[in-house]
């Protein structure tokens, strides 16, 4: 019965030792994904509200999230999104926009 046991705990081992390997593969593939450089969408003047399921999710992901400048979800967001004050994703599409070649400085419309 020894050996029946030494072959279960390394069989268990192995176990565990192929979940973690598939778990830090996915973090990694994770963590290599480049961060978003570029605006998808065009932010309004002084707008600091960004569609998205959470404000991490925002965080993560600031220069793909859709502006939101009534800060009411249900007019510019999609279903389960809603509408998150991010005053660091509004200085990102400002960075974003003035280094754009042409770039307006984020709102492209004229000031009277």
């Amino acid at each position: 019965t020894a050996s029946s046991t030494s072959s279960s705990s390394s069989l268990s081992s192995e176990a565990t030792s192929a979940s973690t390997s598939t778990t830090s593969e996915s973090q990694q593939q994770q963590q290599q994904q480049p961060p978003i450089t570029t605006m998808l969408y065009q932010n309004p003047p002084n707008n600091y509200y960004f569609c998205g399921p959470s404000f991490a999710t925002i965080s993560n992901t600031c220069l793909a999230s859709k502006p939101c400048p009534s800060a009411v979800s249900s007019q510019h967001c999609r279903g389960g999104e809603g509408c998150f004050y991010h005053p660091t994703c509004k200085s990102m599409y400002d960075s974003a926009s003035s280094s754009s070649p042409g770039g307006s400085g984020g709102g492209g419309g004229t000031t009277s």
